[in-house]
């Protein structure tokens, strides 16, 4: 039964892509095979069992995966749809040891046995009872009841359900829709074709594709990846190469304008699986804590020092190359969302590292510290490190001076928290001198960390007027910005700091709070105009 289905399936898979004449008629025909082949891939319970899928030729998956296409507004490899795709289903850039890439690849090719994989993340146990199933995990299969209905139609705008219920199902059935999109290769428009000075870009076998477009350039379209599919069935490895190589051609030739170069491809991909592997950020933050220890105890020699300082400087570079990778890619500075900030933030912090670390040493030992952490986070409270084409009110110098200015600042709030979190852990062992002498350091610190938030507040303003149509909204950001500075500005009054040495730390440790509420808690709990940021 398996086998014969799959056959079935595999021929409405060869005669989707067979239409050539872009008639009437054959576009209606086109699009019925269309629907019937979704049904198949989608529908068809008994089709297999679940089981480990069939693993795609890794030199295939990777060729395959640095085909340009257009998706979100820019041209990027199919490796970056791929992420896109794969952490929006599951959470994750991969899963069960199967990269983001294969996983595209072969569910383009051996997609009855994808879609009985359970890799849809589903959090809600009220949709898990929906759809039938225990745990958190669910295969394409699960979504749909024996007589091919789909379970969650209509029901996230059912009355009778509670908003929780209705929103947790709208975001379950979004994932659906990707995997829609995927069917339909709306994820795949590969094949450009320029007509009147613009350039589009159309799926394979596409129905769209311009009147008059020449009879070669149309089958092509339509017959590219039907070829590819073949080749990869009968392992003909050279063949599938051969494929993809012409598909590259096809795409310099009537693209080369907007086409990103075999470098930048390149760069992408490499940028892509440094910022989703996990292993050299957890080997930082370990190197990063270990020296920091050996620094404050006093236990640091000759060569550990100096293998502190190198590490310093390997982590700076590391991050400048990254940093520098992402703004060539992207055409603009990587100061735009949440994790590029972040980013910013683990850069600047052992840029300080580097630059204060002869007058401070304490510095040198907390700056790695923080960076390190500032990539942790990026690893884990970032929905995703994919670069994205930057949204049209972003598209100005003035933002990124202003983030620029406030990335600063909060980083050198951060380094002063860690100094303070030191001083009160030796006050505590009642080493009172020595965290007085961080009082006077995270003093210094204060000055150009509120300077920092005042310009960026300015320039903020200034944009804001340019944008928006007024320098103050009182945006919940905003607002919890203003916030932040008068709660900093307040231990810059000598007084305090002399009258109140004991208590200088302890506020500043609680007065962090404002600025991790400023960057992270208010897009979550009070989103505003600056939700995207």
């Amino acid at each position: 039964m398996v086998s014969c289905v799959r056959i079935i399936t595999f021929i409405f898979y060869i005669l989707h892509f067979s239409i050539i004449k872009p008639t009437i008629l054959m576009m209606n025909i086109k699009r019925l095979l269309n629907t019937v082949l979704l049904l198949l891939l989608c529908h068809s319970v008994n089709a297999g069992v679940q089981g480990s899928p069939t693993v795609i030729e890794k030199e295939i998956v990777s060729d395959i995966s640095r085909i340009a296409v257009s998706y979100n507004d820019r041209i990027c490899p199919i490796q970056t749809v791929a992420l896109d795709f794969v952490s929006k289903l599951t959470g994750q850039s991969s899963w069960q040891g199967y990269s983001a890439e294969e996983i595209f690849v072969g569910w383009m090719i051996y997609y009855t046995e994808w879609e009985t994989q359970e890799l849809i993340h589903v959090e809600s146990p009220d949709v898990q009872r929906i759809l039938g199933i225990e745990g958190e995990w669910a295969s394409v299969r699960d979504f749909y009841t024996s007589r091919h209905e789909y379970k969650l139609s209509g029901l996230d705008a059912d009355s009778t359900l509670s908003s929780e219920q209705r929103d947790a199902i709208a975001e379950v059935d979004m994932k659906m829709q990707l995997v829609t999109m995927f069917y339909h290769s709306e994820m795949l428009r590969m094949f450009p074709l320029t007509v009147d000075g613009q350039t589009d870009w159309y799926t394979p076998g596409s129905t769209e594709l311009p009147l008059g477009t020449p009879n070669a350039e149309f089958q092509f379209i339509n017959h590219a990846m039907d070829h590819l599919t073949q080749a990869i069935l009968a392992n003909d490895i050279a063949g599938a190469r051969n494929i993809i190589s012409k598909i590259r051609l096809y795409q310099e030739e009537k693209a080369a304008q907007v086409l990103p170069s075999h470098l930048a491809i390149t760069a992408e991909v490499l940028h892509n699986k440094l910022l989703t592997s996990c292993w050299w950020v957890y080997l930082c933050l370990l190197l990063s804590v270990l020296f920091a220890i050996t620094a404050v105890m006093g236990k640091q020699g000759k060569w550990m020092s100096l293998s502190h300082t190198v590490f310093l400087a390997a982590l700076f570079t590391l991050l400048t190359l990254v940093m520098g990778m992402r703004w060539w890619v992207s055409g603009h500075v990587p100061l735009s969302n949440d994790y590029e900030t972040l980013l910013s933030m683990a850069w600047v912090s052992s840029l300080i590292g580097i630059i204060c670390m002869r007058r401070y040493a304490i510095l040198k030992a907390l700056a790695p510290v923080l960076t390190s952490l500032c990539l942790f986070f990026t690893a884990y409270t970032v929905s995703s490190p994919l670069i994205t084409a930057l949204m049209p009110v972003l598209q100005t110098p003035l933002l990124f001076v202003h983030v620029v200015f406030v990335v600063i600042s909060y980083s050198l709030f951060a380094i002063i928290f860690l100094i303070s979190a030191y001083g009160l852990f030796l006050r505590s062992r009642g080493k009172v001198s020595e965290s007085l002498h961080l009082v006077s350091i995270s003093y210094r610190l204060l000055w150009p960390a509120v300077g920092a938030l005042v310009m960026g507040i300015l320039i903020g303003s200034v944009w804001a007027k340019i944008a928006w149509g007024s320098y103050w909204m009182w945006d919940p950001k905003e607002t919890w910005a203003l916030i932040t500075l008068i709660i900093y500005m307040i231990p810059l009054y000598r007084p305090f700091r002399n009258f109140f040495p004991h208590w200088h730390q302890l506020y500043l440790l609680i007065a962090f709070l404002a600025v991790l509420m400023t960057y992270f808690g208010v897009n979550y709990f009070m989103p505003g105009m600056h939700s995207y940021a």
